[in-house]
């Protein structure tokens, strides 16, 4: 991510923003500050990432977090992992339209 950023002149949140929407994700970035509104939305809407950026941002480190969420783990939970779906699926849930976990 900094080396796109540093390669593009851009801050490592704005690479970010533009991976998000190559991806098909809707990011929500938070600013208070006009200058940053306006380069998010830059980000957002500019020159998309290359195949070899995306190639590289692929390819970066997994399974790393800033807050692993330990806090939030609930009696009888294993590690930080069960708050994630990793594996794309969610213990005991049925989908939406099923009945609350008791």
């Amino acid at each position: 991510m900094l080396a796109i950023a540093q390669r593009r002149g851009l801050h490592p949140a704005q690479v970010a923003l533009t991976w998000a929407v190559s991806r098909g994700q809707i990011p929500i970035p938070f600013s208070v500050k006009e200058e940053q509104l306006r380069a998010n939305l830059e980000a957002a809407s500019g020159d998309p990432l290359t195949a070899a950026e995306l190639l590289e941002l692929a390819t970066a480190d997994r399974d790393n977090r800033l807050i692993k969420g330990q806090v939030f783990l609930w009696e009888g939970a294993g590690d930080w992992r069960d708050l994630w779906d990793v594996d794309g699926i969610i213990p005991g849930w049925g989908g939406y339209g099923t009945p609350a976990i008791d």
